[in-house]
């Protein structure tokens, strides 16, 4: 129960900071709803993602892994149909965050998951600032995105306490 209740929290958060601002910034309509739905599912991914229940569920099956790496295909698309004149740097910055998943998961040494994701996390970031995105939204959204799928999920955390 506390897990959904943090889940829960962490989306509506983020679906409230998403809301806000494409208010703000006077998206259409479509836009606005679709960044809202989006930010909640990546805010509560996040918090998701480091659950023992979805470490659990993942971290049985390889092909699972794949299939929740390919299924984030869908995120980055929407971004650029939201944001489309950062087409470039959503695909560069999704392009990264997804090789580096898929590389993490591959990893054997438990342990070594976790320093890599960490590393890998870090590059990305830097990459985001590099970018200089111009919509403050989009870079939060992206660095859930990346904080979602190399750290929190790509990691499984649950195997690694118990070594």
């Amino acid at each position: 129960m506390a897990d959904i209740a943090t889940i829960g929290t962490g989306a509506v958060a983020s679906g409230v900071i998403a809301l806000t601002s494409s208010l703000n910034a006077g998206f259409v309509t479509l836009h606005t709803i679709a960044c809202t739905l989006l930010a909640m599912d990546l805010g509560g991914g996040v918090i998701a993602n480091f659950t023992m229940g979805t470490n659990n569920y993942y971290g049985e099956s390889q092909k699972r892994c794949y299939q929740f790496i390919l299924f984030h295909v869908l995120q980055p698309l929407i971004l650029i149909w939201i944001f489309p004149s950062e087409c470039w740097s959503i695909v560069w910055v999704c392009a990264f965050v997804l090789v580096c998943t898929s590389v993490i998961v591959r990893l054997r040494e438990l342990y070594f998951q976790a320093s890599v994701a960490a590393m890998l996390l870090t590059i990305s970031i830097i990459l985001l600032s590099w970018l200089k995105l111009a919509d403050s939204l989009l870079q939060l959204m992206l660095t859930f995105y990346a904080i979602k799928l190399i750290l929190a999920f790509s990691v499984n955390w649950i195997s690694i306490e118990k070594q």
